[in-house]
């Protein structure tokens, strides 16, 4: 699937406009798919009336070819994670160990209450622990 129907006779109708936000936070490029800072003034993607996303500053240097490829690279990335989580569906239907939840809940407690002998907080990415 690319930005036209085969035959070319209708290309999707594109454009890129100025947008204010207020508030900072990371969105990903509905171009490339890759996470960037909102800031106060951005450039979004539309078709027609329909907003698609917002655009990183990389897509919007690289102008509407750069841009394409881009797409066109994320599309691959895409496509190759969709392959490799079909093969995950398959391979989970035979997993042969599986934490359950309450076990998870278990361990979660249990690590809360250790400590080293140092003293020193522990951070996990997820949480901070007290280790």
């Amino acid at each position: 699937m690319g930005w036209h129907r085969e035959d070319d006779s209708t290309r999707r109708a594109l454009r890129t406009q100025t947008r204010y936000h207020n508030v900072l936070t990371y969105v990903p490029c509905a171009i490339c798919g890759e996470k960037f800072q909102l800031d106060l003034a951005t450039v979004t993607l539309c078709e027609g009336e329909r907003e698609l996303g917002s655009v990183c500053p990389t897509c919007v240097k690289a102008g509407p070819t750069g841009a394409a490829e881009r797409a066109q690279q994320h599309a691959d990335r895409l496509r190759q994670w969709a392959d490799e989580h079909d093969r995950l569906a398959t391979a989970l239907q035979f997993v042969e160990q599986w934490v359950t939840i309450d076990e998870l809940d278990r361990r979660r407690g249990e690590a809360r209450g250790q400590r080293t002998h140092s003293g020193t907080w522990h951070t996990t990415g997820i949480e901070t622990l007290w280790a």
